[in-house]
């Protein structure tokens, strides 16, 4: 017999993934992995390797990766199939990270920032500080450079691995980063001759060489961190440099204090160059999106695919290019953008955006395929125009390929915004004023009627609201501002008038088990809403009856709004305790068929 449903079958599946761009959604029987709770045990079997670790599928929507440093042995020892017990570590989103070490340690979700801790010493590293062993998935480090460094009870190289050290707390705790940091309560600040919060990209500082690495030498300039001067950016060869050399000379070229990532370098940083600048380059890495090129500047520039000549496939890596120039500088970050000066996308503007003139057609180029749209090159320089999913007509964004040629309509342009907005079918008043057709909202009439196999329910032709207040000036008028409508939870109906409305005040006593000891008994009258001593109803007590007004949903906040016409009649002020006073008590009348059954056994 079969495990598998048969064709027609219904089967409970749940949403594991939506991607838009490609319009595919994948289902899954199985428990979400962003189901999965920290410290959780579970088992799971062996799938794959990869160069982060091992995968593991536990019955999940998304096997399970085992990090190489929370595996219990080599990689190459795990077998395709092998069944492993695990302990869930970390759950980000869909990504959940695991263990299979029967001695792996608390997961770090489960500390508490200000927790007080005892550890023993794993190891120092003069860069940072001495890492602790807490009882923790990962070691926690004890600081005593960079931001948080804090002033040890002894000099740091005095402690030897496996020295206890109690009376600690934890100060930092980041469990999407797998990191934690502790330090001993009210110990003094190290003090730094510069700070990572106030250092600039671009600021010349001097410092002397601490180590040197594969990639590159670090180099203590005077801050909480040493920098990285990195290997590309080098003077001389990497062997040349030594342990305490002086460099001079050196710029700042990335600082991030919550990254904790510095670096520096002699050559040229972004504000050193113009735009407009003729430039020479080297391409060191090929990107979909455009390539990489070395200008001898500290940072390798960025040319755009829309400022090529060509496509990236045609460029090799090594090859120079002569005909750039410096289109964007971006300061702060330390990054440049360079385009060919005979690139299909230069930055030399075809046209202007003053000379567009809404549904008018134009030719373009795709240069960008997002979820939400289609980005267009039409002219405009580095500036693209936007064709968003409501104007693609009756296809999608698949339809389109990046450097595909397409005609577009101008649909919408902002002179002030540097914005324009494209169409790929003619736009109507609709469409111009951001209108969202029927098959695009959320959530969707058009989607909700084809679920229900109701289309019926859907007006071909809509009311055009926006050509009819073209037509007819005055005749619509349409909000300045967006307007909230109360709906039910399932919506299922139009419930805002009703849930705008207060509710009437009620008395309800406490039930005699749960009054307290010294309250005085109940009586059969405190059940009983005494109406004449109730304030107004519809009104919130100490609440101005013109303030309920004001912010009630239309027409009800209009004072002088009737739902139906008032007679021509003098108003009678009376209280409210006076009206019910002359209502006197109520005196059901008798029911239809009571007066039938008594002329049957003739009463009177």
């Amino acid at each position: 017999m079969s495990i598998y449903p048969s064709v027609c079958d219904k089967i409970n599946v749940k949403v594991a993934n939506v991607d838009v761009v490609k319009e595919q959604i994948a289902v899954t029987t199985r428990q979400l992995a962003s189901q999965a709770k920290v410290g959780e045990k579970v088992e799971g079997t062996m799938m794959s390797e990869s160069k982060a670790g091992i995968f593991f599928d536990a019955g999940y929507s998304r096997d399970f990766l085992a990090p190489n440093n929370l595996l219990s042995k080599p990689k190459d020892e795990y077998t395709r199939g092998e069944v492993a017990d695990l302990t869930v570590m970390q759950v980000d989103g869909d990504r959940v990270t695991v263990s299979d070490k029967e001695d792996v340690g608390k997961p770090i979700a489960t500390f508490v920032r200000g927790q007080e801790v005892a550890g023993k010493v794993v190891r120092y590293m003069d860069s940072v500080g001495i890492f602790m062993d807490i009882g923790a998935s990962r070691d926690a480090l004890w600081r005593t450079k960079g931001p948080g460094a804090t002033v040890l009870p002894k000099d740091p190289k005095e402690y030897a691995a496996g020295e206890e050290v109690s009376g600690l707390i934890i100060t930092r705790l980041d469990a999407a980063a797998q990191t934690l940091e502790v330090a001993m309560p009210g110990a003094e600040m190290v003090e730094t001759s510069l700070s990572m919060e106030t250092l600039k990209v671009g600021e010349e500082v001097s410092g002397t060489v601490t180590k040197t690495i594969a990639f590159g030498v670090f180099v203590d300039i005077g801050a909480e961190r040493d920098a990285l001067y990195a290997i590309s950016q080098l003077e001389k060869p990497l062997s040349e440099y030594q342990p305490g050399d002086k460099l001079e000379g050196l710029r700042v070229t990335e600082v991030d204090a919550q990254r904790q990532r510095l670096g520096v370098s002699a050559r040229p940083v972004a504000g050193e160059y113009d735009v407009g600048q003729e430039v020479t380059g080297k391409v060191t890495k090929i990107m979909e999106f455009g390539l990489f090129v070395d200008i001898g500047a500290s940072v390798d520039a960025l040319a755009p695919t829309a400022l090529l000549s060509k496509d990236t496939g045609e460029y090799t890596e090594g090859e120079v290019l002569e005909d750039l120039k410096v289109t964007r500088v971006d300061i702060p970050g330390n990054k440049i953008a360079v385009g060919q000066q005979a690139g299909a996308g230069s930055s030399e503007a075809t046209t202007s955006i003053d000379k567009l003139e809404v549904g008018s057609k134009v030719s373009g180029v795709v240069r960008g395929i997002r979820e939400y749209g289609i980005f267009v090159d039409i002219g405009l320089g580095r500036t693209d125009a936007l064709m968003p999913n409501s104007m693609l007509g009756d296809v999608t964004s698949a339809a389109f390929k990046p450097n595909q040629k397409i005609e577009v309509y101008i649909a919408q342009v902002d002179a002030a915004q540097n914005r324009v907005t494209v169409s790929a079918v003619e736009p109507t008043a609709e469409m111009r004023q951001r209108y969202i057709p029927q098959g695009f909202m959320i959530p969707d009439p058009k989607r909700h009627a084809e679920i229900i196999g109701r289309e019926d329910l859907m007006d071909p032709e809509p009311i055009p609201w926006y050509e009819w207040a073209e037509k007819f000036p005055g005749l619509i008028r349409f909000n300045e501002k967006d307007q909230v409508i109360t709906i039910s939870v399932r919506a299922h109906g139009f419930y805002g008038e009703k849930e705008l409305r207060q509710s009437f005040p009620t008395h309800l006593p406490v039930p005699a088990h749960l009054q307290k000891a010294d309250a005085k008994p109940a009586s059969k009258e405190d059940f009983f809403v005494k109406l004449e001593d109730q304030p107004m109803p519809n009104y919130d007590v100490g609440i101005k009856p013109e303030i309920h007004t004001k912010y009630r949903q239309p027409p009800l906040n209009d004072p002088n709004w009737r739902e139906f016409p008032v007679p021509d009649r003098k108003p009678i002020t009376m209280d409210f305790k006076t009206i019910v006073e002359r209502a006197g008590p109520f005196e059901p009348s008798e029911k239809p068929g009571l007066k039938k059954a008594k002329e049957a056994d003739g009463d009177d």
